[in-house]
């Protein structure tokens, strides 16, 4: 009858642990993974503001007037008139004048939308072509040139091409591709 009494404590205090303690055990482990995690995640959190703090930091000393240039650079919205005005300006230290001027959008969004398809690194900006035409010798579209090459406003040139005309100047028909912010 001892025997008969020990074993069925045994097994009594087998099955408390396996279907009361060992459960509330796991349950604990868990919970202690959670903290952990949650630990982690605050850690990160804290990391991540320290990051943040310090780039905002960094845009607060950026002056006015530099804040105006990383603007014209890369601007944050698609302005075709300010685009063609900006252009046309450079031009007219020259003495040139833009003629046939057009603006591509509809190839600029295709390329956008099959870009975000294609690409799940979204870089997070977009481009816009501008073509226009100009009249003038060769040194005066080199100068242009040269003067777009180091304009603030981000630019490729991405076609060139002209024809003599019978006053020995070229009509040059170019293609821009200019850049902004999505």
């Amino acid at each position: 009858m001892k025997n008969i009494l020990a074993i069925f404590f045994i097994i009594g205090a087998f099955a408390l642990f396996f279907f009361y303690s060992n459960p509330h055990y796991e349950e604990t482990a868990n919970l202690k993974q959670d903290i952990l995690n949650y630990s982690q995640a605050l850690e990160n959190a804290k990391a991540l503001r320290t990051i943040r703090d310090e780039q905002y930091d960094n845009y607060i000393k950026i002056l006015p007037s530099q804040q105006k240039d990383l603007e014209k650079l890369i601007p944050d919205n698609v302005d075709n008139i300010k685009l063609i005005i900006d252009m046309s300006r450079i031009a007219n230290r020259f003495g040139l004048e833009m003629r046939d001027i057009s603006i591509d959008q509809s190839q600029n969004a295709q390329k956008t939308a099959a870009a975000k398809v294609a690409s799940t690194n979204e870089q997070g900006t977009g481009t816009i072509s501008l073509t226009f035409s100009i009249n003038a010798s060769y040194d005066r579209i080199m100068q242009f040139i040269d003067d777009l090459e180091h304009s603030l406003r981000l630019v490729d040139i991405t076609s060139l091409s002209f024809n003599a005309t019978k006053e020995g100047t070229y009509n040059f028909s170019m293609t821009l591709r200019t850049y902004w912010l999505k």
